[in-house]
């Protein structure tokens, strides 16, 4: 679905529209993830090192757990070890995401396609939760389903951005309007079609906010990080704001 994508390049977005604030990615994906793949880096240390070394785990530690892309991008790697699915515990995660918020201005989560519970854990951290998703009938009823899960395990409906990917606006796929009914939901936003590109871009390591700054995709994608950001931004203003009010009495 993209999803590794297009979490990279907003990553990436985000590091080149505020180029002095601190940027993370961080793999959650429990088997084997493909984010360090996707940015041509060899991670010396991996999230594996940290859960074998919860003990030590401090703001110095982690730093240096982390690799560095040329665009001052910060990665924490995925376990890499398809022979330990469930390395990963909730205990770990929130841990090192709660230390690499003490340094990190934007950190964005590739979480993989699976809940288990280092994820979910991770997600009610999430202050925005982007679900991708197509116009395809077997991903829109994964998508369903997932939002389903969502509201189960209580995280606020407004948390949540449906993304369609690989959107073709003359196409046969199902309208728009009918993934929107079955969503119950609108959709936030929609990342145009690019397989040649998006295919050269994993292939060589140079993500397409770098290797074609001015195709359709990439433009869309960084205006896609200014958008999240602004409405982050506005949502944060607004429940200060009430909480000043909350707090005077009013």
């Amino acid at each position: 679905m993209g999803t590794t994508t297009i979490a990279v390049n907003l990553a990436l977005s985000l590091r080149r529209l505020h180029p002095h604030k601190a940027v993370a990615l961080v793999d959650l994906n429990p088997h084997c993830g493909d984010a360090a793949l996707f940015l041509d880096l060899k991670p010396a240390y991996t999230f594996r090192d940290i859960v074998h070394n919860m003990s030590r785990l401090d703001t110095t530690f982690l730093l240096s757990t982390l690799a560095t892309h040329a665009s001052g991008l910060a990665l924490l790697s995925s376990v890499q070890d398809i022979a330990a699915p469930d390395l990963l515990t909730p205990e770990s995660v929130e841990r090192t995401l709660e230390l690499l918020q003490t340094r990190f201005d934007y950190i964005v989560l590739d979480s993989g396609h699976t809940l288990a519970e280092a994820t979910v854990a991770a997600l009610r951290l999430a202050p925005t939760l982007c679900v991708v998703s197509t116009l395809t009938l077997p991903v829109m009823c994964h998508t369903k389903r997932l939002l389903d899960l969502y509201s189960t395990l209580e995280i606020p409906a407004d948390n949540i951005h449906v993304i369609v990917n690989r959107h073709k606006s003359l196409s046969r796929e199902i309208s728009l309007r009918d993934f929107e009914h079955i969503m119950q939901k609108k959709a936030f936003w929609f990342v145009p079609e690019d397989d040649a590109l998006t295919t050269r871009a994993i292939n060589t390591g140079k993500p397409v906010a770098l290797l074609a700054q001015r195709a359709s995709i990439s433009k869309n994608l960084r205006k896609f990080a200014a958008t999240l950001t602004a409405a982050e931004a506005t949502r944060t203003s607004l429940f200060s704001r009430c909480v000043r009010r909350m707090q005077g009495g009013h």
